[in-house]
């Protein structure tokens, strides 16, 4: 039975830049998609043998990704008790079985645990990403955007907003409940997360 690790690190490693690497369209082997954000934020990983098979970035605020990429037009929350939550990828082999619900909603969970008032992320369509976001409770925060990122890539964008996090604190430890029991039905063990569904421990990985 294959066992994956979730964690909170408080490092980008090169695994998880790689595969973010190869889940950005149009990137290459030598594109840097490390952006200055990563310095000063979290990734909650599922690693199954030390290899990351899904991740996603929790960036404290100000100034957080989608409000800088936007040059101030998305209408988000920006401040020292905002968070954002963006940078969802998960690895091809491991599609399907939702680790994406399952990071966000421990990535939910954890911005609470860190007592942030302000959740904001944004989506460029709709569909099953949408979603999981409206799942997750996130609603609309004003118009659709457009994000120059500092990798180079230009996107419209939904911007989105869970305002009071604690409101929806269990809908999140029901959603990563219900994720680990799939998983253990398809003879996947989840080691890591604490009795609130939370990887509260931040686990400190060098850069090689």
């Amino acid at each position: 039975m294959p066992t994956l690790a979730i964690a909170v690190e408080d490092s980008l490693t090169d695994d998880v830049e790689a595969l973010r690497r190869r889940c950005f369209p149009g990137a290459t082997p030598a594109t840097s998609v490390a952006d200055e954000f990563d310095e000063r934020s979290l990734q909650v990983t599922a690693r199954v043998d030390g290899r990351v098979a899904a991740s996603v970035r929790l960036t404290p605020g100000p100034r957080g990704p989608f409000t800088m990429w936007s040059g101030g037009r998305a209408q988000l929350a920006d401040g020292d008790d905002v968070i954002t939550i963006g940078r969802m990828i998960v690895d091809e082999q491991w599609r399907g079985y939702g680790l994406a619900r399952l990071l966000c909603a421990t990535g939910m969970i954890h911005a609470t645990h860190l007592r942030f008032a302000t959740v904001v992320a944004a989506i460029k369509e709709n569909g099953a990403i949408l979603n999981l976001m409206l799942r997750l409770g996130f609603v609309a925060s004003g118009p659709r955007v457009v994000t120059h990122e500092s990798i180079g890539t230009t996107i419209e964008v939904q911007p989105l907003v869970v305002a009071s996090p604690l409101a929806h604190h269990d809908r999140w430890q029901a959603m990563v409940a219900a994720e680990v029991d799939a998983l253990a039905r398809r003879g996947v063990a989840i080691v890591g997360l604490d009795g609130s569904g939370c990887a509260c421990a931040v686990a400190q990985r060098s850069v090689a």
